[in-house]
């Protein structure tokens, strides 16, 4: 999975890490009982590479759980931990590829990223397509 570190993790799932540095678990904004895991900034980006026959039927036992009720697409990295599987996280991608979209704010926010993603950078001939 990809994850990336954004100033503000606000509002977004949090990675939790073991000793051995493999993903833990992943922890929603709602579901956070922790301030040590509040304090965690790597977040979710939502980016998963996996076996996909073995996702699928992982898929199938993700429940709501939760304290908002919903069927939270992470989960599914609880099933595979708790059947043996690691997984890995890759820190790396740019905290703008992160930005979550659950208030207006924040899609005012991604849209303003997406925007200077699409302006020409300086010298060139035109923008991205």
């Amino acid at each position: 999975m990809t994850t990336a570190k954004p100033a503000n993790p606000f509002g977004l799932g949090r990675i939790v890490r073991g000793a051995d540095g493999s993903v833990s678990r992943i922890v929603e904004e709602k579901d956070i009982e922790d301030d040590a895991v509040r304090a965690i900034r790597e977040i979710n980006v939502g980016v998963y590479a996996a076996d996909a026959g073995r996702l699928f039927e992982a898929l199938t036992k993700v429940e709501n759980d939760n304290a908002q009720n919903e069927y939270y697409l992470p989960d599914v990295v609880r099933v595979l931990l708790a059947e043996g599987a690691r997984v890995e996280g890759w820190c790396g991608a740019d905290p703008e590829e992160g930005l979550g979209v659950n208030t207006r704010a924040q899609l005012a926010e991604a849209e303003a990223a997406l925007e200077r993603r699409r302006a020409p950078s300086p010298g060139s001939a035109g923008g991205a397509d």
